[in-house]
């Protein structure tokens, strides 16, 4: 017995590599080539090499963005932008240490029941 053939062909293959060049999580490269995520993941369990190139095409945006950062490292808001997100010195953060202990003051209610009328003397 052969079994199910896959729904993977290579138009579809191809379909979720288009997607997840994009960004597209798991779901989202499902629905652009019309397939269900367990056929993708039968697809990834028979073939870990599709797995592996999948988490690369994932990166592709964090590298085109990076790409895009250095070559715009020229543009003085750019190489700002960069340094305050990369290093401490330039942060636009304030940290703040609080040493010691908070004293908490509990507070306490009192359930007071609720007087209702019979319906009769309404």
């Amino acid at each position: 017995m052969a079994g199910r053939p896959t729904s993977l062909t290579k138009e579809k293959l191809s379909k979720l590599e288009q997607a997840y060049k994009i960004g597209a999580s798991d779901i989202e490269a499902c629905l652009h080539a019309e397939i269900t995520p367990a056929s993708l993941y039968r697809y990834q369990e028979k073939h870990p090499e599709f797995r592996e190139q999948k988490e690369a095409w994932k990166k592709t945006p964090i590298l085109k963005a990076r790409h895009t950062i250095y070559k715009n490292l020229d543009d003085p808001s750019v190489a700002k932008w960069l340094l305050e997100r990369r290093d401490k010195e330039y942060s636009t953060k304030v940290e703040q240490t609080v040493t010691g202990g908070l004293e908490i003051t509990p507070i306490t209610f009192e359930i007071v029941p609720v007087e209702t009328k019979n319906e009769t003397e309404i």
